[in-house]
């Protein structure tokens, strides 16, 4: 348990402990295939190329293209992981969801166009994603790599 412990801690203090980050990001509206706009992320390598875009696919619940909680961003500990490596890495804000600034969750969400969500609904968005990114010059031979968590995953099996 002490080993856990410790281990625990070492990793907290790695996470919290970086000094800079090691990508740059664009965010951007994309108009989605019926007219409605969500904003995205693409965090690339410092030095702006890539071949390869790893493009995450958002679990249950409503998501912006920073999930932060309480101060911390996951998808930033993920971006500068990816990045280091020379790979991009793309978020999303989910239908009627948007950054917010009220802890824990940091978001703000339209009830009324969130309500419409569904799985297939959201394949249809991620394939129009993949689409505006292949359109960009920059990326039109980079490799797109689904990265679906939990529900993701059957999303990303769907546009796959």
């Amino acid at each position: 348990m002490k080993t856990l412990a410790n281990w625990v801690t070492m990793a907290i203090l790695s996470i919290t402990s970086t000094q800079a980050i090691a990508f740059n990001s664009e965010i951007f509206p994309i108009k989605l295939s019926d007219g409605e706009t969500t904003t995205v992320r693409l965090a690339l390598p410092e030095y702006g190329e890539t071949d390869r875009i790893v493009f995450i696919v958002h679990w249950t619940e409503p998501f912006t293209y920073q999930t932060q909680r309480d101060g911390f961003n996951s998808y930033d500990v993920l971006a500068e992981g990816f990045c280091e490596r020379g790979v991009g890495f793309f978020t999303y804000n989910r239908r009627g969801v948007d950054l917010g600034d009220q802890a824990p969750w940091y978001d703000t969400v339209d009830t009324t166009q969130y309500a419409g969500y569904q799985p297939h609904i959201e394949a249809n968005d991620v394939e129009t994603m993949i689409a505006f990114l292949k359109n960009d010059p920059r990326f039109s031979n980079c490799k797109i790599i689904l990265y679906g968590i939990s529900e993701g995953t059957i999303i990303a099996s769907m546009v796959a």
